[in-house]
């Protein structure tokens, strides 16, 4: 494995290709879904969307995670922050209306009316998390534990007693080998041996570019988070904790694609069903969006 200095040419077109894959958010999630995956995401954003005032809000929400995820898939060679207006210089997409809301919150047309403030600019979300917790955060939690336990069944995971007492050295051992499982058919391949992370690559069709989930999760494990990111390389690039920012065209986080993704990469630190239904849901999130991306990418 080497180091790559990468043509402008190749990062330009590239993004010219595959930004279009955020127009495909809802398609995604639906098919994660029908997978019999990521139901506890799709349930807390109809708690956003259920904040919606009018049909109008609602449709100006949806526009904005699309326009969000084109963004952040446009902004190969470069790093992409939507709330602060960076981007790329090898972007071949900016979102109009994302640059509209972001001048309406500047010259004061979105304002903050509670004491929590949040850079955020897209109205409904913005009032949604200024607002705080509401009385009906404890029973959205246990109805997100109850949408996991329903899909633990439907998929027949079985349980290890001792999880609850396994430190993170012994629950990463068993996160790689899940992920081995989830990737065993599909031709991702493993490639990392570190102690802390976690790689998976699969070669696009044209040869030129690997896909990849970079997992970072070491530290999380054992308060139940997963840390997934996914990305593109040149093919054959070397991807650690040191080179992933040099040697990766692309970084994204599910979130920037599936909106409260975070729901369903967390897990309770006590269970090992959870544990394994949130690495099942990141392959299978992997799995579609790099069979998507391979498509687009010529």
């Amino acid at each position: 494995m080497q180091d790559f200095i990468i043509p402008n040419d190749d990062l330009r077109t590239l993004s010219e290709q595959i930004y279009v894959l955020g127009a495909q958010w809802k398609e995604i999630n639906d098919e994660l879904n029908a997978a019999g995956y990521g139901e506890e995401s799709s349930f807390f954003r109809r708690i956003i969307e259920d904040s919606c005032a009018s049909k109008e809000d609602l449709s100006r929400l949806h526009k904005y995670w699309g326009e969000w995820a084109k963004e952040k898939l446009a902004g190969v060679g470069g790093q992409t922050d939507v709330l602060r207006g960076v981007y790329s210089p090898y972007t071949a997409f900016r979102s109009k209306f994302i640059d509209s809301l972001r001048n309406d919150l500047l010259h004061g047309r979105i304002e903050s009316q509670r004491e929590i403030v949040t850079p955020q600019f897209e109205p409904t979300l913005k009032k949604y998390i200024e607002s705080g917790p509401s009385p009906q955060t404890k029973s959205n939690f246990e109805k997100s534990r109850s949408i996991k336990k329903s899909a633990i069944a439907d998929h027949g995971m079985q349980v290890i007693d001792e999880f609850p007492a396994l430190k993170n050295k012994e629950r990463f051992k068993l996160l790689r080998e899940r992920y081995c499982l989830s990737f065993d058919v599909c031709d991702f391949k493993i490639d990392s041996s570190s102690k802390t992370y976690i790689v998976f690559k699969r070669v696009t069709t044209n040869q030129k570019w690997e896909f990849f989930l970079f997992d970072d999760c070491f530290a999380n494990l054992e308060i139940g988070q997963l840390s997934p990111m996914f990305g593109l390389a040149y093919r054959g690039s070397k991807l650690s904790l040191k080179t992933l920012q040099l040697n990766s065209v692309l970084r994204f986080s599910p979130e920037d694609i599936i909106p409260y993704f975070r729901a369903s990469r967390n897990f309770a630190w006590d269970s090992h069903q959870e544990f394994c239904l949130a690495a099942d849901t990141i392959a299978r999130l992997a799995i579609i969006i790099f069979q998507r991306l391979d498509r687009l990418i010529k």
